[in-house]
């Protein structure tokens, strides 16, 4: 039992560290040199956490806590909205979307999402 506690705070408190270390102007390198360093993480977990926080962690988090507070949202709609696949798939497709402004990036979600959903439209017509 305590073992497991152990390991949930650890890995709880990790993940913070991944959120805090990315929020700072420190460049990609410098903050996987500093997972490594004093969390003794392999380069390839450091990598993998930080993409996750990245794609993933700021944006059901953060962002969540955004489109409530400023676009209206319900907590049950905004977290639909920041697990959706589409939105993830979206995400992915902005350059540094951790680094910007919460309504810009919004509104380039919502942008690359029908560019998505013109490119998948667009490929079942031409299966047709």
């Amino acid at each position: 039992m305590e073992s497991r506690l152990y390991e949930e705070g650890y890995n709880e408190s990790l993940l913070r560290a991944v959120a805090a270390l990315n929020e700072t102007p420190a460049s990609t390198e410098a903050i996987l040199g500093l997972l490594q360093k004093h969390w003794d993480l392999p380069r390839g977990e450091a990598e993998q956490l930080l993409s996750q926080e990245r794609y993933e962690g700021f944006f059901q988090r953060d962002f969540a806590r955004y489109l409530t507070m400023y676009e209206g949202f319900s907590e049950e709609k905004a977290r639909a909205y920041t697990t959706s696949h589409m939105n993830l798939l979206a995400l992915r497709k902005i350059e540094r979307p951790w680094a910007i402004e919460y309504n810009r990036l919004y509104r380039q979600i919502e942008k690359q999402k029908s560019q998505i959903k013109g490119k998948v439209h667009l490929s079942s017509e031409i299966e047709e």
